[in-house]
């Protein structure tokens, strides 16, 4: 129906809306704004700003790191990590870092690494595995004297004073 009003006709070359009330017509196009024209290339004003005002972030310890992970892109999505790594750095001159890729090296920007806590290794086996397996202390069957009856029977005492018997 709008359509209808607002179409101009050959012979007076004025709309049904126009006749009737003595005014063009508002239409929905007339109230939205146009939209900005679209810039193929920003200005170098605008590079400069940019470049002056937007810092990548860069962690401190990335300069004294002796390992980084390495961002991949393109991102693939999904479960794919993000990072790979941690690589090992042969060299930082605080732009690019050259990683020993398999016994070559590879230059890679700074901007995709991030640095990588490598704890140093240490001996702790002993310690552990004994803070892991259960203390029991074994208890004979019989008191002292006496004949054992069933010589494939076997109590412990656990650590937290559990009795436990097992038959062989």
């Amino acid at each position: 129906m709008l359509g209808l009003r607002t179409a101009i006709s050959d012979s007076d070359q004025l709309s049904a809306y126009q006749r009737t009330f003595n005014i063009s017509a508002t239409l929905p196009s007339d109230i939205i704004a146009p939209s900005p024209p679209k810039f193929n290339e920003p200005s170098p004003q605008l590079k400069d700003h940019l470049r002056r005002t937007h810092k990548s972030y860069l962690p401190k310890s990335i300069m004294k790191a002796t390992h980084v992970y390495v961002k991949e892109l393109p991102y693939k999505g999904g479960f794919s990590p993000l990072y790979n790594g941690p690589f090992k750095v042969m060299t930082n001159n605080g732009k690019t870092i050259t990683l020993d890729n398999n016994g070559a090296g590879k230059n890679i920007s700074i901007d995709r690494c991030k640095p990588a806590l490598i704890l140093p290794f240490t001996q702790h086996t002993d310690s552990r595995e004994k803070q892991l397996q259960p203390q029991v202390t074994p208890e004979p069957d019989n008191p002292p004297g006496q004949q054992p009856t069933n010589p494939t029977k076997h109590s412990y005492h656990l650590r937290s004073n559990k009795k436990v018997t097992f038959q062989v």
